[in-house]
Parts: C-alpha cells; sequence; structure tokens
C-alpha cells in the first residue's frame, strides 16, 4: 500500500472509529470506507456483495488503494447453473481453488465474495492443506511422485507450458505454471533435489530470473479425487435410472471427479460451507438486502431447474448449497458490518464535483479547498496522466505531493498516487476529498490487470511436423516428410530427415543440413503437387516465384520512391493539448502500441506524405494510435476523413471518436446511409465550408458532394474490404494527405521485416489486456445444451451467436432457437440479405436490442462487441479451420469467460477426411495444431491484400517461408544492398550426430534443435543455443556439446573460405575455395610442426591426427593457429 494512501485511510479509520463507524458511511464514501476497515486490519476479513459486477468492480478498486497484499481474495461464483451439466470455465475454477487454497493455509486471510458463490459447499479447509504442494531449492523431490501429485491436482501435463495448470517433464528440468503465479516457473533438478527455481517467459520459453521464495502449487479446481468419496457416488447413482447410468459412463470414460461436479457435494465429510475457513473473520456485507434477495432468487432458479431435470433427491439444493437460514444468522450477528446504499448514519459524503475536460476550473476549486483546509487526494490509473497533473496544478501554484510526511500527517494541499479508483468524494467533516479521471475527463475505467503474455499462437518452425506433412527442400521441392531415421555407420549414430518424393523416391537429409528444410505452409485445404527428384519443376517453379518477388519489390520500391518526392502538410511536434489527450488515455500503451504511435508521428512530422499500414487483431489497440493522430492532425488546423468499410465499424468509430474528444473543442460527424438524408446535407455541407474536424463515415464520405478544403489525414480502416472504384479514390486522396490504414488481418512480422524500407508498416501483436482463455469445445449437437449455454449468457447480460451455415433453413434454425429458449430475443443475418437490411440487423445487435444472433459464417470481422461471449457452431465439422478461428476471434474480448462450441450431428460416422477434420478441431479446440494451421492461412490472406492476388498462387507453390524469404532477398537487391553468396563448408567430424532421446524426449524439439543449429549462422547464435539447451533441459551430453562445438568451427572455416573438412581415417582432409584470398604463412607454419601432412591428388589438404587427439580438436588448433586476428571470430 503507499503511504500516501495508508495515511489517508489511517486517518479515516481513526476519525470514524472502528467497523460498525466505517459502516455508518454512506453513498459514494463507502468503498473508501471498506478500504480503511480492510487496510488497518491484521485478522481475517469477508466480505459479501450481491453480484459478479459489483464484485469485480470493488475488488478492482480495494486492489488499486490496499495493494495485492492487503487486498482481499477474489472468490468468484462458478458460471453455470449446476444442474445443466454445462462444464465450469477452467479460468473461473482455476481462481476458486487459488482463493480456496490461500484462505485454507491463512496465506491471505480476507476473502470478497459474491452471494452466489458464499451458497456453494466447498471442500474443507483440511483437504486443501493436504493437496498443497510447496518447494522451495534444496528439498528432495521425486520426478515420478511429482508427476502423479500434479496430475491428482488436475494440471495438464503438455510439452511446451504457456497456460496456468500445465506442466512438463524434460530430464531433470519440470516447467510448471501454477494459478497463484503470474509466470510460468522452471523446476531445475540435480538428481532428487531442487537445485533451482526460476521464471520464465511463456512466449520465449527463456528463463527470466530467480523465484526466490517457495513456490506454492494448489490444486486446480475443487476436484476431490478421493476413490471413497467416489465409491459414495457411484453406490448413490446405481438406482437413478437414465441419468445415473449416463453420469457414471462419463465418470468411466473421464476417471475423475470434475463429471461428478454435482454430485460429490452432497458428501458432508468432504464438502462445507465458507464459513470453516474463516472462524474468527470480521464478515461485511454490502448491500444487504439486495444479498438476501441475490441469494433466494438463485437458490429458487437451482431448486426449478433441480425438478425440472428430475434430479435424484440425493442432490436436493438443501443437500447442496448453504440454506437461507445459515446467511440469515451469518447477516443478523451483531459482529456483522452491513455497508447500506443509504446516505450514512451521521457520517455525510459527497461527490466530488466534475469538471470535464476543464482540468483548471478544477484546481481552481481544489485550490479553494484546500484553503479551507482539505486535503485532495488524486486517486489517477496512469503515471502520465499523474505527471500531466502535476505540471498544470504547478502552473496554478498548487504543487502536487507525491510523498507523506515521516510522522503520516498530511497537512492541508494536494496529493497525487495511482490507483485505479472510479469516483471521487468528499468528507467534509474530516476535511478530506478525493478526484479520479472521471472528475477531470468526464469518465473512470478500471485498471486492466497485468498481461501475462501467452503462448505465441502463429507458425513456429517444425513444432507441429507429423508423418506425412508436406516439406520444402530448397533444393529439390516439395515432398512428404515422413519421419526420422537413425544410421549406425562405424559405430556412430546420426539422424536423417526421410522425405518421400514423386515416384515413391526417398530423400535422407542428414541433420546437419536441416537448414534445407521447411515445412510447407499454404492455403488451408490447398495440397501442393510432390516434385520429382532430379526433376526440372521445381527449379523452373521457383525461377518464376523469383522473377515475380522481383518484379514486386522493384514496383514497391518505384511507389516509395514516388512518394518521397511529394510534399505534403508537416506536421509539428506535440502540443500542451496533444499531452493533455493522451494523458485520458487510462492505460499504459503496449511496446507494439508505443511504438506504433511513435511511427505515425514521425511520418506526419515529416515533409513526405504519410503511407502506413498499422495491423493487429481487434481490441489490440489500432484506434488509440488512430485517435492520436488524428487529435494531432485536429491540433494543427487540418481535417480528418475516417473511411470504414461498413456502417457497423463506422458507427463504433463515431463512438468512440465522440467520447475520447468530448472534452476538447472539436466536431465529430457521421456520414451513411443510416444518417436521414436531411442531415446528410447538412454534414456534407458543413464539412465542405470545414466546420467539420473529424468526418467518420462509409464510402459516402468520398462522394462529390464532401470536400474537405483542409483535409490533413485520411484514416482507412480495412481497405481490402472496399471495391475497385473506391480503392481508386483514396489511391487519389494517398498523393496529397497523410494516410493511415488500419487492418484486422494479421499480417507475418518476418514480411514487415523483409519490406522494410520500401513499405511502412506497424504491426501490434500484443493484446493491451489478459483476458480468460476461450473455452472451447467438440460435441455432438445436443438442443439441452443449447438452451443451458444462451441462457447462461443471457444471465450474465451478454449476447450468443448461433452460426448455422445454410441460407436456406437458418429461418427454421432461428425458429427453434426461439422455441426452445422463449424469453430470449432472436434475430438472422446472412449474406444474401440486402446489404442495408443486413446492417441493420447488425447495429441493433450492437446496441443490444437481441440476445442472439443466427447467422451463416458472416460475423462482422472488425467489429468489437464485448457483450458477445457465447458461440455455437452447428455443424462445424463442415467447416475450414480458417472460418472457425476467425468466429472462434468474434467473442472473448472482454474479462468475462467466453465459451466455443463447436457442434457435429448426432450420431454421424466420419470416415476418411472428416475423420481428421474432426481430429484437427479438436486440437483446435485446444490451442493446438489446428489453431496454428488457421493462424497461418490468414497470415497468407494479409500478405495477399498487401501484395496483391497473384503473389498468394506464388506463396502457394513453394511454400509461405520460402517466398519470405525471396522477397526479403529480392527487396535488397531492388535496394541496391549487396546480397552476399551462402559459403556452406560440409563437415564431417566423425562425431556422432544425435541428441540422445533421454535427454530430449520429444521428437519435434529434437528436430527443432536441428534446425536451428543447422541456421546458426554466427558463433553468438550458437552460444544463444547452448545457454536455451542449458535452461529448458539442463546441463547437455557431451555428444550435444561436441555438436555445437562443430558448429562453431564450420562458422570458422566457412570465414576462411574452407569448402570442406572430412575425418578419414587417422586423418583430416581439408579442401580450400581458391576464390576467396588469404594468407597462407601462418597455415605453413602450423603444418610445419606437424608430421603427416601432404596434398592429396584432389587438391585436398591431409593432415594426420596426433596420438590421442580429435578431428575437433585438430580442426580447432589448425583454425585458431590460421586466424588473421584476435577478432575474426566475433
Amino acid at each position: 500500500m503507499m503511504p500516501l494512501v495508508r495515511a489517508f485511510l489511517a486517518e479515516l479509520e481513526g476519525r470514524l472509529g472502528g467497523a460498525q463507524g466505517l459502516a455508518a458511511v454512506g453513498g459514494a464514501g463507502r468503498s473508501y470506507a471498506l478500504a480503511a476497515l480492510l487496510g488497518e486490519r491484521d485478522g481475517a476479513a469477508a466480505i459479501v456483495v450481491p453480484s459478479q459486477a459489483a464484485g469485480l468492480k470493488l475488488h478492482g478498486f480495494l486492489r488499486a488503494l490496499l495493494g495485492e497484499a492487503k487486498a482481499p481474495l477474489w472468490l468468484p461464483a462458478p458460471d453455470a447453473d449446476p444442474y445443466e451439466g454445462l462444464p465450469g470455465h477452467p479460468g473461473i475454477m482455476a481462481q476458486r481453488a487459488a482463493a480456496l487454497s490461500l484462505l485454507a493455509t491463512s496465506a491471505r486471510p480476507s476473502v470478497l465474495v459474491t452471494a452466489e458463490s458464499l451458497l456453494y459447499r466447498v471442500p474443507r479447509p483440511g483437504w486443501w492443506k493436504s493437496c498443497l504442494i510447496t518447494i522451495e531449492e534444496e528439498q528432495a523431490l521425486d520426478r515420478r511422485e511429482f508427476r502423479t501429485a500434479l496430475w491428482r491436482l488436475g494440471y495438464r501435463q503438455v510439452d511446451q507450458v504457456g497456460e496456468p495448470g500445465e506442466a512438463a517433464f524434460r530430464g531433470g528440468i519440470v516447467d510448471l505454471f501454477s494459478p497463484l503465479e503470474n509466470l510460468p516457473v522452471r523446476i531445475e533438478l540435480f538428481g532428487d533435489e531442487v537445485d533451482s527455481l526460476r521464471f520464465f517467459d511463456p512466449a520465449s520459453q527463456h528463463s527470466l530470473g530467480a523465484v526466490g521464495r517457495p513456490l506454492l502449487v494448489p490444486p486446480l479446481s475443487e476436484a476431490v479425487r478421493d476413490d471413497a468419496l467416489v465409491e459414495n457416488v457411484r453406490a448413490r447413482l446405481a438406482g437413478t435410472g437414465e441419468f445415473g447410468a449416463l453420469r457414471l459412463e462419463g465418470l468411466s470414460s473421464v476417471g475423475s471427479y470434475p463429471s461428478l461436479a454435482v454430485e460429490v457435494r452432497q458428501d458432508r465429510e468432504f464438502f462445507g460451507t465458507l464459513r470453516e475457513f474463516l472462524p474468527s473473520a470480521q464478515w461485511a456485507f454490502w448491500e444487504p438486502s439486495q444479498v438476501r434477495d441475490q441469494a433466494k432468487s438463485t437458490l429458487d432458479g437451482w431448486r426449478s431447474s433441480f425438478e425440472a431435470r428430475q434430479r435424484p433427491p440425493f442432490l436436493d439444493p438443501e443437500r447442496l448449497f448453504m440454506g437461507l437460514g445459515e446467511l440469515e444468522a451469518l447477516l443478523q450477528d451483531p459482529r456483522t458490518v452491513r455497508f447500506s446504499g443509504g446516505a450514512g448514519e451521521g457520517v455525510p459524503t459527497e461527490r466530488a464535483p466534475l469538471y470535464p475536460g476543464e482540468p483548471y476550473r478544477l484546481l481552481a476549486h481544489i485550490k479553494d479547498r484546500v484553503a479551507q483546509g482539505y486535503r485532495c487526494l488524486a486517486l489517477l490509473q496512469g503515471q502520465g496522466t499523474l505527471d500531466r497533473l502535476a505540471e498544470m496544478a504547478l502552473a496554478e501554484d498548487l504543487p502536487l505531493l507525491r510523498e507523506a510526511p515521516a510522522d503520516g500527517v498530511l497537512p492541508p494541499g494536494l496529493y497525487g498516487a495511482l490507483a485505479a479508483a472510479e469516483e471521487g468524494v468528499v468528507f467534509p467533516g474530516l476535511g478530506w476529498m478525493t478526484i479520479t479521471e472521471r472528475e477531470i475527463f468526464g469518465r473512470g475505467r478500471a485498471l486492466p490487470e497485468a498481461r501475462v503474455q501467452r503462448r505465441e499462437a502463429f507458425f513456429t518452425g517444425l513444432r507441429d511436423l507429423k508423418a506425412g506433412d508436406p516439406v520444402v527442400h530448397l533444393e529439390h521441392g516439395v515432398g512428404l516428410y515422413q519421419g526420422i531415421e537413425t544410421l549406425v555407420r562405424e559405430g556412430l549414430r546420426e539422424d536423417y530427415l526421410v522425405l518421400a518424393y514423386q515416384g515413391d523416391s526417398r530423400l535422407l537429409v542428414p541433420v546437419q543440413r536441416m537448414d534445407l528444410v521447411q515445412k510447407y505452409a499454404g492455403p488451408e485445404g490447398y495440397v501442393p503437387p510432390l516434385d520429382r527428384l532430379g526433376g526440372t519443376t521445381w527449379k523452373k517453379t521457383k525461377e518464376k516465384v523469383r522473377r515475380a518477388v522481383k518484379e514486386i519489390a522493384g514496383d514497391l520500391l518505384k511507389l516509395y520512391a514516388q512518394r518521397k518526392t511529394v510534399e505534403g502538410h508537416r506536421f509539428g511536434p506535440d502540443g500542451e493539448w496533444q499531452a493533455e489527450f493522451e494523458a485520458q488515455f487510462p492505460f499504459d500503451l503496449t511496446p507494439d502500441q508505443a511504438r506504433a504511435v511513435e511511427e505515425v508521428k514521425a511520418d506526419m512530422e515529416s515533409v513526405k506524405p504519410m503511407d502506413r499500414l498499422v495491423c493487429g487483431d481487434v481490441g489490440f489497440g489500432k484506434t488509440e494510435v488512430a485517435l492520436r493522430a488524428a487529435f494531432k492532425a485536429v491540433a494543427d488546423g487540418l481535417q480528418v476523413a475516417v473511411l470504414c468499410p461498413t456502417t457497423v465499424l463506422a458507427l463504433q468509430h463515431m463512438e468512440r471518436f465522440s467520447e475520447r474528444f468530448a472534452p476538447f473543442p472539436v466536431r465529430v460527424a457521421m456520414l451513411s446511409r443510416f444518417v436521414p438524408a436531411a442531415d446528410q446535407k447538412r454534414v456534407a455541407a458543413a464539412a465542405s465550408a470545414g466546420e467539420i474536424d473529424v468526418l467518420i463515415g462509409t464510402h459516402r464520405i468520398l462522394s462529390k458532394d464532401v470536400v474537405m478544403p483542409r483535409l490533413g489525414l485520411l484514416v482507412v480502416d480495412e481497405e481490402q474490404r472496399f471495391g475497385v472504384a473506391h480503392k481508386e479514390k483514396i489511391k487519389q486522396l494517398k498523393t496529397k494527405v497523410d494516410v493511415l490504414t488500419l487492418t484486422a488481418t494479421p499480417i507475418p512480422r518476418t514480411l514487415q521485416m523483409g519490406l522494410s524500407g520500401i513499405l511502412d508498416m506497424s504491426l501490434i501483436q500484443t493484446p493491451p489486456k489478459d483476458r480468460l482463455s476461450i473455452q472451447t469445445s467438440v460435441q455432438p449437437f445436443d438442443p439441452e445444451l443449447v438452451k443451458a449455454a444462451i441462457r447462461r449468457e443471457m444471465a450474465r447480460g451478454g449476447q450468443v451467436y448461433f452460426v448455422h451455415n445454410k441460407v436456406e433453413t437458418i429461418a427454421g434454425a432461428a425458429r427453434r432457437i426461439q422455441e426452445w429458449v422463449p424469453e430470449a430475443k432472436v434475430t438472422v443475418a446472412h449474406g444474401q440479405m440486402g446489404e442495408k437490411a443486413l446492417e441493420e440487423v447488425m447495429i441493433a445487435f450492437f446496441h443490444g436490442q437481441y440476445d442472439v444472433l443466427v447467422s451463416t459464417a458472416i460475423i462482422e470481422n472488425g467489429v468489437d462487441l464485448p457483450r458477445a461471449n457465447t458461440l455455437l457452431v452447428e455443424n462445424a465439422h463442415a467447416m475450414g479451420l480458417t472460418q472457425l478461428y476467425q468466429l472462434r476471434g468474434r467473442i472473448g474480448r472482454s474479462d468475462v469467460p467466453a465459451y466455443a462450441y463447436l457442434f457435429t450431428p448426432p450420431g454421424l460416422a466420419l470416415k476418411g477426411d472428416a475423420e481428421r477434420r474432426l481430429e484437427t478441431l479438436r486440437e483446435f479446440s485446444e490451442l493446438g495444431a489446428g489453431f496454428r494451421v488457421a493462424a497461418v492461412d490468414l497470415e497468407l490472406r494479409g500478405a495477399g491484400n498487401l501484395l496483391g492476388a497473384e503473389q498468394s498462387g506464388h506463396m502457394a507453390s513453394v511454400g509461405f517461408e520460402l517466398y519470405l524469404r525471396m522477397l526479403e532477398e529480392a527487396v535488397s537487391e531492388a535496394k541496391g544492398e549487396a546480397v552476399a553468396p551462402v559459403v556452406r563448408c560440409e563437415m564431417n567430424l566423425g562425431l556422432d550426430l544425435a541428441v540422445p532421446v533421454e535427454y530430449m524426449e520429444e521428437m519435434h524439439q529434437r528436430l527443432e534443435f536441428y534446425r536451428k543449429l543447422s541456421l546458426a549462422a554466427t558463433e553468438a547464435d550458437v552460444d544463444r543455443l547452448a545457454e536455451e539447451l542449458q535452461d529448458r533441459f539442463g546441463p547437455a551430453p557431451d555428444k550435444v556439446l561436441a555438436m555445437l562445438e562443430a558448429v562453431r568451427l564450420r562458422l570458422r572455416a566457412e570465414r576462411l573460405g574452407i569448402r570442406s573438412v572430412a575425418a578419414r581415417k587417422g586423418t583430416l582432409a581439408i579442401s580450400f575455395d581458391p576464390s576467396v584470398p588469404w594468407d597462407p604463412t601462418r597455415l605453413v607454419r602450423f603444418l610445419s610442426r606437424r608430421p603427416g601432412v601432404h596434398l592429396n591428388p584432389a587438391g585436398s589438404l591431409e593432415v594426420g591426427l596426433a596420438g590421442g587427439e580429435s578431428s575437433v580438436q585438430l580442426l580447432g588448433s589448425l583454425l585458431e593457429a590460421v586466424r588473421p586476428s584476435a577478432e575474426a571470430w566475433g
């Protein structure tokens, strides 16, 4: 807790006289009173709120004021009706398990809980204590027992850890992501002892630093995997007819507790109430009457659900949940603190005064209050906002103080601290007031939680390579990967990639030449034809693509050069208003966002017209980049046009621009066909007269009657979705004004780097805030599940997408949904509707007028609908992975759990391709290979949009990776940069070239190591790879160390023009490239000291090995002797 906040809360608690006095605070001061109660307590406390929304809001406030250590734990309710049979979201279950583990062990003594969550019976504290695993350095840890223990706690074993609840075992290394940590932890063992604990980055897999304390590993859910408990439930289910039979079948197939999520709670030996965790806690109820009503409503709903589904008597809600009597007794306990919503009993509070967009008026008000003896505490969410307020306050002779005096007594004045408070409050009797962003800018928003960088979703080398997959050999073309074959020659093992080609030909590629092999990445569903070994087709294909990329590189360079010769408006540096505008943004920019903003501003401040593409998924922060650019243009006295392909996107931009520009004298207007004709005419005239600063709209703003005389910036959203005529008009504008183009279609960073210097592009690939992952499941279509999923989403105020991809029967699908869920407002959207009718439906759904949108696979890309968080897809097996990937991306855009259900027809027997497709769907549901295949397909589309449709065909013919490499070479050549020829030294030092399986168990990990090793271009690359091996797999065995050293020697040999090195029966044969000039005197001096040196007829130098000398040692000594300088090896 910050000292300033501590001083404020301590005084508040002291002046009001303890818990009951704080409860007397009413109105806007209640949150601060609760923070004071918790901040000054060392004992346990439990706060009960009516709803999830109220709990999240209050929890965010308390965390901001009190800090992580003092804030209560958050215990959300399971997010499903316990009788419906829907699985709980794993993120929610992990949150509950983490909170209950910490409560049981008293590691964190306070909790914030909803009325519904309080009703649930949970495993008793003793079970959580017995399950919690503590790991610290120098403790004994049996690998086999630890693996079993993690399985019992619900952890998933994977090959690469990236999400909470995952674990990976690799020799003496165990990677583990505990839900109590923000980052996964790498446990390194020395024998059976923990040698070190260190955090690592889940994206790069590289270690970040020591943990420095014991690691706590809690259960992942309330899943009591106890044989006696399960047998008890089996006995109870045995006589309950079809329901019991289905549940027992589920238990047999799953083999663990989750299939009995409801049934086990009836066992009072294992399950009790939350009060058992907090026997001496201070209980506080937030809006007691609402808590009581919500609890009754929840129990009534469960009772109805229990009766409607005719569940067995032993599952009666009275047995599974806390009753209203227990709740009422807790409410009426004289020690319980009750925070009601009234004005307070003798502790008056007032809302802080609002001066949105007028910070100097607010500061004048504060100055008056300070003169009256008030202490004003500014609680602001961003450092930039706090710094800006300090600057403005100093100009008003009102210094902003950021530190508390040593004695903790704060004299009258203005103080400032970082905290995500949503509204300010005045305590007239205490001489205290607080202000937030709401009072300064007219709004307040919760600060997002720190994001854990998720596992890289896009194509990652050879991670997913499996037998039968197409690969590209740079010299021989497209073949099929068939696996790795280990050959033993003269006692030495070497691994080879086996590739199959046309005509049953096979090619064995030694792993040291893995640099020649790439996994084929092409459009989804496209099967590339196999090449013939020794044929001419591949050579012709490569030459055709090389000519094409050379042409497009030349064209792009020519366009770039032309643009640089045109002079445009040179925008001035940022002014005071720009800083004020940017300080409004309540979040810290992600690194990608900050870079994009800097690049855009640099373009605008240049005399050359800007033409920059900003690429990033919906919600990643492109709009903030556009907003800052637009404000900069308006501040320079110029107009801005924002062009959108659809009315829905235009409407969304209109709302965001209007909200952000509201505190400033900026006039924002919209033009689209949904604006009445008379208003369109008025807006067009005003824009043409220069009276509109920012004009947002569809292609309507390109009409002849709209002429913006001071147009300085054009923002184009999703340019590829406009027609040819509109694109031509945009092209004409690009020669005159600065243009910023936004797209949500992913573009690979490798393509951005390849086009560096001829195309200005900014990629935003880091999400700005953490989100719960999307819970995705693949299962046979079940009307009961559809009803339950829709009702669950509606119960939390959300919306549902139901995808039925046949226009002919979509009306019937919508009728079924309406019959199944009569209370839902259902609407239909499909591609054969008129454009205006379709947009009307989308706008109505955007505004929340409907609960369920039944549509074909046209759900609009680019529209941000944070309330839509459930997706139901009928006949998912018949859809492409990329379609499903895009549909799935339409949900999960907020901090609430999102669900995607991919349904297949019940009883459908799938064979061949359909069966493989379904298997891929299952991989997709686990963010596995299918997910990455779809991501690659989208990247290909993004590249095609950027470079032209013809290039998409060239990408398909040689594979994406080789195409990008050829494009990069062509761009370098077009820019006049020398492309150095690749000189490869063929080396055979008689080494064992197979990584031991016991060191690296997974085949794809060995493949990736071989590939990285063969692609190493410098010794620094080899050193980094050695560090990665040590970090991820533990100390490397001698064979692997020898492989690394051999690559270092190869790189040195190549620098000296050595073409080949071969170990032959006690000698080393070395041949040199005659075209590489170097001084042979050092070599002669070295060889003169060695016997058995001669030149063979093939022109190779043969040097005999001395007694006990290895080929690696001899080559190392020779290269060191002929090294031209101390710096030669880098």
